[in-house]
């Protein structure tokens, strides 16, 4: 006999909208999550116009 595995449902996924106050699971973000996505935020897109910086003066030599 062969055992058939129960389906689960996936979980609930919505997009991520910037400034909605959701995440991905559609759970309510707190202020602080929040504040602390922005930082993270801020220091990746600032990471990314360090390495657009290098890879211009890589692409020089």
């Amino acid at each position: 006999m062969i055992a058939l595995k129960p389906t689960v449902p996936a979980p609930k996924i919505t997009m991520l909208v910037p400034g909605s106050g959701f995440n991905l699971f559609n759970k309510a973000l707190t202020p602080k999550e929040l504040a602390e996505i922005q930082k993270e935020n801020l220091r990746l897109k600032q990471e990314v116009e360090i390495l657009k910086k290098a890879m211009a003066i890589f692409a020089k030599k």
